[in-house]
């Protein structure tokens, strides 16, 4: 007879746990996930530019890499925080908290899982150093979950300039390796690294993926004369918010819509849906997208010493519209939203011709650069208005044109059969 039991197992497989956290991330975004773990290690540094820090990207069917000199994981972070699965309370309550990307603690293992079945992490800090090595299918076989580190330091003393993290992963799966040969693949990589760290590149940072430098992609809104952006900020529990609206001289559609950031991470591109302020296909109210609001732009960037208040998914490749911060700042947004539309759709309801003249007009202003540091430079302005100065304009123009009046006579007959072949009638009644 057995003994009375007071338990059940109830703890998770490798095989499913690595499954699981694998399953939701794109490859490209996997990536990016270790380099936003490399830019907050500049964070960390609390440096104002980045200029002398870089992050290297290769990889090949074989293999691939990346290493930084963006100050390193020292030893006895890296013993007991930074390899464990899901972020500690203790992590949390210990370190220094800066506005970094790092959040739930399986940002870096989930990449590392999903493109191989070894890899490598060598890591200089100011004063330790060490290298782990994982086979991932030998690690499979044990109940304990660590990792083995095959040396460590921590007596040694290195320049700032020396400390930085290397990470190799060899034995790709095979289905990472073919990804890595096609070029179409390769520049979805680069592309989307592009776009997520634009304003880490434009403040100084060099990313190379493949020895090609990333250059920025940055989107803009016209600004100067009659036309400046709505702007609006504000803090919430230890996050601060601020929503830039405006138009842009550029009137591609595919780029019109709303782009939300995360301490810099881009979360949501070009959104026209009603997770933001559009109207979509199903019943909530607001506008359907139209080309005639292709010129829209709008930037909600949340900062945060505390990343895992932010409204983001656990991939963080979109928007947890669940979040309270969230549903605190859709309001302001729909506010934005609804002045930068109201503009435009007096513009597409004045005359062909002054339409146009007003569009070839703000297509001359000086485009602005947008990203977080750029941003945080611009007024705070809610109350805009630029069409109606520019058709007073256009209005005060045409009244200063002299004008003069027509008039002889001429056979009735002659008259009507004019006013008749030209459907005359109805200018002559306009202008009378």
């Amino acid at each position: 007879m057995r003994s009375e039991i007071n338990k059940v197992k109830a703890g998770p497989t490798k095989e499913f746990f690595v499954s699981m956290i694998t399953r939701d991330i794109l490859l490209p975004d996997a990536i990016v996930e270790l380099i936003d773990n490399s830019i907050d290690g500049i964070k960390r540094q609390k440096v104002s530019k980045y200029n002398d820090y870089y992050i290297h990207v290769n990889f090949d069917q074989e293999s691939f890499k990346i290493e930084d000199n963006c100050g390193g994981i020292d030893l006895a972070i890296a013993t007991d925080y930074a390899f464990v699965f899901g972020k500690p309370q203790e992590a949390r309550d210990k370190e220094e908290r800066v506005e970094t990307t790092g959040t739930f603690g399986i940002g870096m293992k989930r990449a590392l899982f999903k493109m191989g079945q070894e890899f490598e992490v060598s890591s200089k800090s100011k004063n330790s150093e060490f290298v782990l090595k994982v086979n991932v299918a030998d690690w499979m076989k044990e109940d304990e979950w660590d990792f083995p580190l095959v040396s460590s330091d921590d007596t040694v003393n290195y320049d700032e300039k020396e400390c930085g993290t290397t990470i190799i992963v060899t034995k790709l799966f095979s289905g990472i390796s073919q990804s890595f040969h096609y070029n179409a693949f390769i520049n979805e990589i680069i592309n989307t690294v592009r776009r997520k760290t634009n304003s880490e590149i434009k403040n100084g940072l060099t990313i190379t993926i493949n020895g090609s430098k990333i250059e920025g992609s940055f989107l803009s809104i016209a600004m100067g004369g009659n036309v400046m952006p709505y702007k609006y900020t504000f803090d919430s529990n230890n996050i601060t918010v601020m929503i830039l609206a405006g138009i842009s001289t550029e009137t591609n559609p595919d780029k019109a819509g709303w782009y939300v950031y995360c301490n810099n991470r881009e979360i949501l591109s070009a959104d026209k849906t009603s997770l933001t302020t559009w109207k979509d296909d199903s019943d909530n109210e607001g506008i359907k997208y139209h080309n005639d609001y292709a010129t829209f732009r709008g930037f909600v960037f949340f900062t945060s010493k505390y990343p895992e208040m932010l409204p983001w998914n656990t991939s963080k490749t979109g928007i947890d519209s669940s979040s309270m911060i969230y549903k605190e700042t859709r309001p302001h947004m729909i506010d934005a939203f609804k002045v930068i539309t109201a503009e435009l759709k007096k513009l597409a309801k004045l005359d062909e011709e002054i339409r146009t003249a007003i569009t070839q007009d703000l297509k001359k202003q000086t485009p602005k650069e947008i990203h977080y540091y750029a941003a945080t430079e611009i007024s705070n302005r809610t109350n805009i208005s630029f069409i109606d100065p520019y058709i007073r304009q256009f209005e005060n123009e045409a009244s200063k044109i002299p004008m003069t009046t027509i008039s002889y006579k001429a056979e009735l007959e002659l008259v009507d059969k004019v006013k008749k072949a030209l459907d005359v009638s109805k200018i002559i009644k306009m202008l009378a």
